[in-house]
């Protein structure tokens, strides 16, 4: 009979092979009944190590740690063995071409016991956000060269693709606007196909504008494109991007105000056609199917991101069609101040069915409504999803 601990610690090794190649990580394990270590190559990368040299053991790691943050790691690597509870944190380590800093997880596989049967770990090299991070905070005194640098981030992290893009089951358009000139926001989005077969959709605001909000936006969607790839549901990923949200603020101390934000997001299953999504604080999904249009029901949505620590997210299950198509957006298509909400709103259900007779052309879909609602003159920026169900 195939041990079970065994079972769970090879399947979770191909799902971080996988996040390796795809997002940059690097993924290791310590076994500690035989002594083994297990590194990807990322992982030796990360850690300026060759296979030569051969992956470092446990009791090793903090003597590569930057003197400034030995103890923090060894607080941390004590946390795991004495709660048998997984740590996670930023850390500077020495490195050939200069210090490097990195976001490491450590997390303890159990036996049946309870006892730490092995130590697993999942690390990003972060240095590159870091020097962006301060880049950010250096050009805050001068306006202009903000929105240039700021416009330069938003092309290199998240550009906008032209046409339609095609994960499983799906054809997907994106439309992004700036509610000025020059100057960029925290509005994002996510439409990837994971390694189970679902697809992640996403799409989120971080509040505010200019570099701080870039800056946030950037970590929101980087951190759950990573999260998605241990296969939790929509509920639990958005549990887990509100902790992030909150660990944000703290980091960038000096901001004004908290960062907080929206998020609405789910998972795809081209088998079942099944959409399972929840809500930070986000409007809910349009879902034009048979000429009508509506707003997707839901359970309560949960709070806005990084506003409680402690927080719950419910899931709402929707079956979907072929030909059905889901509108997700951000606040700034209805959030407009001489306007009333819900009189936009319809105006938007009216466009939708109005074009419908045109097809689900997901493209057509997402022009027609930044038409309707006169995008152009908001003053907050917009992002419109529109998703068809093929």
């Amino acid at each position: 009979m195939q041990d079970p601990i065994v079972s769970e610690a090879e399947r979770l090794a191909d799902r971080w092979r996988l996040a390796e190649r795809l997002a940059g990580v690097g993924w290791g394990e310590w076994d500690l009944a035989t002594g083994e270590i297990s590194w990807t190559p990322r992982l030796y990368e990360i850690y300026d190590r060759t296979p030569e040299e051969g992956p470092l053991r446990v009791d090793q790691l903090p003597e590569v740690v930057e003197p400034e943050d030995r103890a923090a790691v060894v607080e941390r690597l004590r946390t795991l063995f004495e709660r048998r509870t997984p740590v996670d944190g930023e850390y500077r380590i020495r490195h050939r071409g200069g210090p490097r800093h990195l976001r490491v997880l450590h997390e303890p596989v159990l036996d049946q016991s309870g006892r730490p049967r092995a130590i697993q770990t999942l690390a990003v090299d972060i240095t590159e956000q870091r020097r962006v991070s301060e880049a950010l905070a250096e050009t805050r005194e001068d306006v202009a060269r903000e929105r240039r640098v700021a416009r330069r981030l938003r092309r290199a992290l998240l550009p906008l693709r032209e046409g339609v893009t095609e994960p499983a089951g799906l054809r997907v358009a994106v439309r992004y606007l700036a509610g000025e000139p020059g100057r960029v926001g925290g509005d994002w989005w996510k439409a990837r196909e994971l390694p189970d077969g679902r697809v992640l959709l996403a799409i989120g605001d971080a509040v505010g504008h200019g570099l701080e909000a870039t800056a946030a936006m950037t970590q929101m969607r980087a951190g759950l494109a990573g999260l998605a790839y241990t296969g939790a549901d929509a509920s639990t990923l958005a549990r887990w991007l509100n902790e992030l949200v909150c660990d944000m603020s703290p980091k960038l101390a000096e901001l004004e105000e908290p960062v907080t934000g929206s998020a609405a997001l789910g998972h795809f299953d081209p088998e079942s056609l099944e959409l399972r999504w929840t809500s930070a604080g986000h409007p809910a999904p349009v879902l034009l199917r048979d000429g009508a249009a509506t707003l997707m029901d839901g359970l309560p949505h949960g709070p806005l991101l990084g506003v409680m620590e402690e927080a719950g997210f419910p899931m709402t299950v929707t079956m979907l069609k072929p030909g059905d198509v889901v509108l997700f957006y951000t606040d700034g298509l209805l959030d407009r101040a001489d306007r009333d909400r819900e009189e936009l709103t319809e105006t938007m259900l009216d466009a939708l069915r109005d074009g419908a007779r045109s097809g689900a052309d997901p493209e057509l879909t997402a022009e027609r409504v930044m038409r309707a609602l006169d995008a152009e003159s908001s003053a907050d920026d917009i992002c419109v999803m529109a998703v068809e169900i093929r």
